[in-house]
């Protein structure tokens, strides 16, 4: 799973530098502007969801402030999120096979 989220990041902050936004400009593009692009039904669904059935100041700081960074830099740290605890549980294995 880390690796899909490596790559995909990698493709974005590719796609970041080589295609810019607007002429000899240049930004990383945010989440919620590639999610949007993509489709804003479902990023308007979301919103509907959290602020309805689980806490509507849920949606203001903390999804806002997730969709308002670069999607390169998300997915990055989405690869590290998955990573470290299979490199932990990899680690604790070789323990056990060392001790046993």
């Amino acid at each position: 799973m880390s690796g899909i989220f490596f790559l995909t990041g990698l493709g974005l902050a590719a796609w970041d530098f080589l295609v810019p936004v607007e002429e000899d400009a240049f930004r990383f593009r945010l989440l919620g502007e590639i999610w949007y692009k993509a489709d804003p039904g479902s990023l308007n669904l979301l919103q509907a969801v959290v602020e309805r059935y689980i806490h509507p100041a849920l949606w203001d700081p903390a999804f806002l402030w997730l969709l308002l960074r670069p999607a390169a830099l998300i997915a990055g740290g989405l690869a590290l999120v998955f990573l470290l605890p299979a490199l932990l549980i990899r680690q604790r294995r070789r323990r056990r096979k060392l001790f046993q």
